[in-house]
């Protein structure tokens, strides 16, 4: 067996989703985003501004995937 893969940062997975947007994967990028914020908001350090970068992120991700509900939520965080 190989061994473990560590867990993804969030700017990987920041990046990753960024991929899966431009390529018109939106319910993929919705699921990579959120583990981005998991994982930025696991970090002692919190970035207030990388947060709001991925809560947009996501935001757009929804809006294309047209789930407005939710695009409106993650504007309003």
């Amino acid at each position: 067996m190989p061994q473990k893969q560590r867990s993804k940062s969030w700017t990987e997975l920041k990046q990753a989703g960024n991929e899966s947007f431009k390529t018109g994967q939106y319910g993929e990028a919705i699921n990579i985003y959120s583990l981005a914020i998991k994982e930025l908001e696991k970090c002692n350090k919190k970035e207030p501004e990388d947060l709001g970068i991925l809560y947009s992120n996501r935001a757009a991700s929804y809006l294309k995937d047209g789930n407005c509900a939710e695009c409106v939520k993650d504007c309003n965080m």
